[in-house]
């Protein structure tokens, strides 16, 4: 596939894995409802390039990269900005919870219907989601909130004036 090529939406993990296809190529941001939701803007693509095989157990496995500039808005400053998110992975199909309990541990289980159909447009969405930033900002350096502080309340700090211990006097009652 050329880099230009949209991803299929679906495909058959097993047979991509049995017959080791690479694919390579970008999935739109609009087709991402859960990702759209959190971003200020549904401009451009995700690029994903990844290979589906069989290793030395004879387990079926994909693993490749994914990434994406995404417009996410400053919680500093409130301004749009562009984020470069990307993300690795490594999944190995699976039918149910049993069946991924034995992967071993370098192996992500993604559990597939018995047709062997993932939605190749989902997993990319959660990948994409699991790897954004928790707390989206700019860099200091370019926000326009740079070394602005906020504070709630009154901005005057009241000076801290010792009172005399009302418990004093019984400290010189105690008996020595």
């Amino acid at each position: 596939m050329l880099s230009q090529d949209l991803l299929p939406q679906q495909i058959d993990i097993v047979k991509s894995c049995q017959n080791r296809t690479r694919f390579t190529g970008q999935v739109p941001l609009a087709k991402l409802p859960r990702l759209g939701d959190m971003l200020a803007g549904q401009h451009g693509n995700i690029n994903a390039d990844f290979v589906c095989s069989v290793d030395e157990q004879g387990l079926l496995y994909f693993d490749g990269a994914i990434e994406a500039s995404l417009e996410l808005s400053c919680q500093r400053c409130l301004d749009i900005y562009n984020e470069q998110v990307a993300g690795d992975f490594c999944f190995s199909p699976v039918y149910g919870e049993q069946e991924a309990k034995r992967l071993p541990e370098s192996y992500e289980p993604v559990v597939i219907e018995e047709s062997g159909v993932i939605s190749l447009y989902e997993l990319i969405e959660d990948e994409l989601i699991v790897n954004m930033p928790l707390v989206p900002k700019h860099p200091i350096e370019d926000c326009k909130a740079n070394g602005y502080t906020r504070a709630f309340g009154d901005d005057q700090v009241e000076e801290v004036v010792e009172k005399p211990n009302p418990f004093a006097l019984l400290e010189s009652l105690k008996v020595k």
